[in-house]
């Protein structure tokens, strides 16, 4: 009787735990899977992204009855439990409402703000080493006396090997916290880019934010680039503890400025659900080209 009890009490405990099961999220509207969702286990204060076919896969060792939250920039995000997922999951899209910029007939100035400057630029080391997913942000002042709107946002990067992997990454922009951290995203855009080894040259990915509208902020603003997936040649999502060379070898650097200022650069890594200040010495070499009324 007592081998029969601790048998039934073994089998009631695994049904609290779940499998690896596979969710994949579509667009509501569209029924298109979305690219890159971010899904957050608050019980184990960490969060992961989708794959390119909008699918991730549940953790083997979560329960029932534990929380997750299924977010996107441009939709209304879900809030439940384990038990409650299905294999499929629709968001509901959603209007960001961003403030907005009278064209008036007078003329405009174009300036780069931030730190990127040619001759200070050194390479830091792999910020890819520790983390499977990273998201790298740097404060930019607001020191300009007239009104601007944000055109272009800039990252330096290169690589060491062309036989690197690839980089998957979606830029952002935050307003400025009341702790003085990253807090509320601005960029309504899903738009990703890869970074490729095979020119290891240095290279500037841009990306052009005009459409939608950004007054830079009096109090500031941080740019910031996710890194949302890491992809061997046959295009096959690499996990950061199945690669020995991961480590300072195949990943991509991101430039950092000699500029000895306050560092203003802070991080959020899938281990961790609240930014903190960069260990860095120096800040990344992020920056942005705007567009200022005289």
């Amino acid at each position: 009787m007592k081998v029969l009890l601790c048998m039934l009490m073994i089998c009631i405990g695994f049904t609290n735990y779940i499998y690896a099961q596979e969710i994949c999220v579509f667009d509501a509207e569209l029924k298109e899977p979305i690219p890159y969702v971010t899904v957050t286990f608050p019980e184990f204060n960490k969060w992961q992204y989708s794959s390119s076919n909008g699918c991730f896969t549940l953790p083997s060792n979560m329960q029932f009855t534990d929380s997750v939250r299924i977010a996107q920039v441009g939709y209304k995000e879900v809030n439940t439990t384990i038990a409650n997922l299905t294999e499929k999951i629709y968001l509901v899209p959603i209007s960001i409402m961003l403030e907005e910029v009278m064209v008036l007939p007078q003329k405009m100035t174009t300036i780069q703000l931030g730190y990127v400057k040619e001759k200070t630029i050194s390479i830091s080391r792999s910020i890819f080493s520790e983390f499977q997913f990273y998201i790298e942000a740097v404060y930019i002042p607001n020191n300009r006396e007239t009104r601007c709107v944000i055109n272009k946002l800039l990252f330096p990067y290169k690589f060491k090997k062309e036989d690197a992997f690839d980089f998957v990454v979606r830029p952002q922009l935050y307003t400025v916290g009341n702790d003085g951290m990253p807090d509320k995203p601005l960029l309504n855009s899903t738009v990703t880019h890869t970074l490729t080894g095979l020119d290891r040259r240095k290279k500037i990915y841009e990306i052009n934010c005009i459409d939608d509208n950004i007054v830079f902020p009096e109090n500031g603003i941080f740019i910031a680039l996710e890194i949302v997936d890491i992809l061997d040649k046959e295009g096959n999502r690499v996990r950061a503890t199945e690669e020995n060379d991961f480590q300072n070898t195949r990943t991509p650097f991101l430039m950092i400025t000699s500029e000895k200022t306050q560092i203003q650069s802070y991080v959020l890594t899938d281990q961790n659900l609240k930014w903190h200040k960069s260990n860095l010495l120096l800040n990344y070499a992020f920056s942005m080209e705007l567009k200022c009324y005289e």
